[in-house]
């Protein structure tokens, strides 16, 4: 079944915020920088192509000016994106805990 373009940037961006919560703040990483980079560049790109699509999306406040003159000056950072919420943070803590169990038994 395929997604909606509403579905895709809303969890695109939510994987930005999450893995950006556990590179900036709990100092780690689950996936590569090439994966982060590849989310980051779907996630610019749907952006633009889909401006209204982007206003519906989930986390639209925390994405309104990411980005915003991509290809030109794209940056794929997190670093200034309010990942501080509890949600986030849980959600980072325990997708750590859960690479880390995963890392261990294998």
């Amino acid at each position: 079944m395929k997604r909606s373009v509403v579905e895709t940037i809303s969890q695109r961006r939510y994987q930005i915020l999450l893995h950006s919560c556990i590179y900036c703040k709990l100092n780690s990483s689950v996936i590569s920088d090439h994966e982060y980079d590849a989310f980051a560049k779907e996630l610019a790109e749907l952006q633009i192509k889909y401006p209204q699509d982007s206003k519906n999306a989930r986390y639209y406040e925390e994405f309104k000016n990411w980005n915003t003159d991509y290809p030109k000056n794209f940056n794929p950072s997190g670093y200034d994106l309010d990942y501080n919420t509890p949600k986030i943070i849980a959600k980072a803590e325990w997708s750590l805990d859960y690479n880390e169990k995963k890392r261990l038994t294998k």
